[in-house]
């Protein structure tokens, strides 16, 4: 663990408790003599703190030091996904943090199960886990759409990962990559998107989306 992600950070004194307290004293059985690196996601600090007093549900930290540490590699690269399995995203969200890409845009195709509803919370546990173990100071952007008709109104010089396309290269860190669910994308949405440059992966089989989309961020990669 890189750090502790706290919202609270930078205060003088801080209270630990619920799913910090475990993680830091009972899964990685932290002693009261150690310092803990914490950091709130609003600034470009890290927070260092010791132990003042641990209880069996909480422990109380005291500031210690603040470092500034500026932003060495900058997010790049705008993934846009059509609604999958949420299970699937969930897989899906550590990699694209952990690589660096800046922004995911998910939204609900035609082909994709209406049932499925987004737990934002939950996305951001997951990234922010993440983030304590890759060491990411600024987290994976999420944003939600409801119809590619959205997405096309705030994203009109996407380009898109489907089949007869040309070979997907290296995508530029300001390119925005639009991948669809299992199945592809409908007759109506084809239609919407005749006007956009299509890619493929010429050597690979057919692919699931969660494989499209780890691949297709891993060509903003340099």
């Amino acid at each position: 663990m890189q750090f502790l992600i706290h919202e609270e950070s930078g205060n003088e004194i801080i209270n630990l408790s619920g799913d910090s307290y475990n993680h830091i004293f009972k899964s990685r059985r932290t002693k009261q003599s150690q310092i803990i690196n914490l950091r709130n996601l609003k600034d470009l600090n890290l927070y260092s703190y010791e132990i003042i007093n641990i209880d069996r549900k909480s422990a109380t930290l005291r500031l210690k030091n603040t470092t500034h540490i500026p932003l060495h590699n900058k997010p790049i690269g705008h993934i846009i996904l059509a609604i999958i399995d949420i299970k699937e995203i969930e897989k899906i969200l550590p990699f694209l943090n952990e690589i660096n890409i800046k922004k995911l845009t998910l939204f609900y195709a035609d082909f994709s199960q209406k049932s499925f509803t987004i737990n934002n919370q939950r996305f951001q546990k997951i990234l922010h886990a993440s983030s304590e173990q890759c060491g990411r100071i600024t987290t994976l952007e999420i944003e939600i759409l409801n119809n590619l008709q959205e997405v096309l109104s705030l994203y009109n010089n996407l380009v898109v990962l489907d089949f007869n396309g040309e070979e997907l290269g290296l995508l530029s860190s300001t390119d925005s990559l639009l991948i669809g669910c299992e199945g592809g994308f409908s007759d109506k949405e084809r239609k919407m998107l005749r006007d956009k440059k299509i890619y493929s992966i010429k050597n690979a089989n057919i692919l699931k989306a969660q494989s499209a989309t780890m691949y297709g961020a891993s060509r903003f990669m340099r």
